[in-house]
């Protein structure tokens, strides 16, 4: 029997993945089976439900991803026209975009390990995706190198847009324009719940929630 290339390939999509689990050889086996007889369709709604679970773990964090893309409308970009672009792990919790309309990355150990995780026997998994050295999970959102990692600008765009909404719900609506007066503000709200900040930092978020609620009237414009 031929060796297959699955067995060197450090990066697998999770299209591949789902298709290997629902008992195929790969996606291109799937498109090909698939409609050939009804047990093969029966046998292709596992794909999607294998995709599902794939999604939701990754959102959950229980599976490392290594990349995500997204098919939507990207922050800054043509608001008619949809695209692929990159996302995270927080993107494929969230139920906004579907399987069809996600692509992701994953490292074989890594679904070997979150398989395992899951309860089920290293016999009972595709030799293919099997990788019973490396088990133990790692720290995949926690690790320095990742730590490191400059913030996704989308990513950005809604933490800052939370803390926008947050700090408008504090203030009843009235954020200061001055960021240092916003700022001395937040810090007298914040001494009083036992949380301390420097100013600087305060004024320096509330510059880039200026800075977003301008993209956001020039975007309407």
């Amino acid at each position: 029997m031929a060796l297959s290339p699955w067995l060197v390939a450090p990066i697998l999509s999770f299209e591949d993945v789902a298709c290997v689990l629902a008992g195929y050889a790969d996606s291109e086996d799937y498109n090909e089976r698939s409609q050939s007889s009804p047990e093969l369709r029966r046998q292709a709604s596992n794909v999607i439900k294998w995709k599902h679970q794939i999604m939701e773990a990754a959102g959950r964090e229980d599976l490392e991803v290594e990349r995500v893309f997204l098919h939507g409308f990207p922050s800054g970009g043509d608001r008619n026209k949809m695209s692929w672009f990159e996302g995270d792990h927080i993107d494929l919790i969230m139920g906004i975009f579907d399987y069809d309309q996600v692509r992701v990355e994953l490292r074989r150990e890594e679904v070997s390990r979150w398989l395992l995780s899951s309860g089920v026997k290293n016999d009972d998994i595709p030799t293919v995706l099997r990788e019973g050295q490396k088990t133990e999970k790692k720290a995949p959102y926690h690790s320095p190198d990742l730590e490191e990692r400059p913030v996704h600008p989308r990513r950005r765009r809604t933490y800052l847009t939370l803390i926008e909404a947050l700090v408008l719900e504090v203030l009843d609506g009235d954020l200061p324009t001055e960021p240092y007066k916003a700022a001395g503000v937040l810090q007298a709200i914040m001494e009083c719940r036992g949380l301390k900040l420097d100013k600087d930092p305060i004024a320096s978020t509330v510059k880039e929630i200026q800075v977003i609620r301008e993209d956001r009237e020039s975007e309407r414009v």
